[in-house]
């Protein structure tokens, strides 16, 4: 049996991406998920928010780029919930992992999440940037990881790496 980094730990799973034949994400979608856990923090213990998405490569703090979603992460914060986001991996026309992170993980008060080889190198397709020396960077690389058939597999990503800290 596998074992994570919290196998104790009680999880509150909001889907924040819709399916009509491919994933449709919504901004509004997440901020309602967002305050699903702001509004039930007290009710089920919640103390960590941790989100693998994005879509941009930002060098530096990019609250501005989306005021609402910024504000409600930094309500959840006010909230004592820590939000821990992946910075994201190289790929669609993003090539350069050391050009930028992703957002949210841009936004100001997240904890940033990237991801590291079983060697504790930088993986080379993890976003990372100079601007950004705060950036935690836990395993992400071949990582077991469950499936939609209930059995493992091998993933990499710092969306792999993210769950680390976010269990830590």
């Amino acid at each position: 049996k596998i074992k994570g980094v919290a196998p104790d730990a009680n999880l509150v799973i909001i889907a924040a991406f819709t399916y009509e034949g491919e994933n449709v994400f919504y901004t509004s979608d997440l901020i309602l998920a967002l305050d699903q856990c702001i509004q039930n923090a007290t009710r089920f213990n919640i103390s960590v928010i941790s989100m693998s998405l994005g879509g941009s490569q930002n060098s530096s703090f990019c609250d501005s780029e989306d005021p609402a979603l910024s504000a409600k992460i930094q309500e959840a914060i006010n909230h004592n919930i820590s939000v821990v986001v992946a910075t994201g991996n190289t790929g669609g026309g993003f090539n350069n992992a050391t050009a930028g992170i992703s957002d949210p993980a841009c936004f100001q008060n997240v904890t940033r999440v990237g991801s590291t080889n079983i060697d504790d190198t930088y993986a080379s397709y993890g976003f990372r940037n100079v601007n950004f020396p705060d950036i935690l960077f836990a395993p992400g690389t071949n990582i077991n990881s469950t499936n939609m058939t209930l059995s493992y597999q091998q993933l990499s990503g710092t969306s792999m790496a993210t769950p680390h800290v976010s269990g830590a």
